[in-house]
């Protein structure tokens, strides 16, 4: 099956992004040992929280709003699994919102952002 890798976002040959949720999945999961071992040396959770939106959850959501509209529901259930994972083990706050509502606010800053950086490079 040929897959287009484009900035770290892999699309396979049926415009569906499996393999990258499944890359990303099992990368941020080998994320929680460091994670662990952060809190067994009394990282306070304030400091953990921060730790996993830093590194975790910014892997989690590297270009979001190019790849999430064409993952599948099985996948969208991986990653969800996952951050609630996160949220259960207390690496983030239990009122964290959900995955569907950080990647709409990145569409929006996204697409809020975009007539300016249009402007920008638009000569006179």
């Amino acid at each position: 099956m040929d897959k287009l890798n484009i900035l770290g976002v892999t699309i396979s040959e049926d415009m569906l992004a499996s393999a990258r949720v499944e890359n990303l999945v099992s990368v941020c999961s080998r994320s929680l040992f460091a994670l662990r071992v952060l809190r067994a040396h009394s990282l306070p959770d304030e400091a953990l929280h921060s730790v996993t939106r830093a590194t975790t959850i910014a892997r989690l959501m590297y270009a979001a709003p190019s790849w999430w509209g064409i993952t599948a529901e099985k996948d969208r259930a991986k990653i969800e699994r996952l951050y609630n994972r996160l949220k259960r083990m207390g690496y983030l706050p239990a009122d964290a919102p959900r995955i569907p509502a950080l990647v709409d606010k990145a569409e929006a800053s996204l697409f809020r952002s975009a007539p300016e950086n249009l402007k920008r490079f638009t000569y006179p």
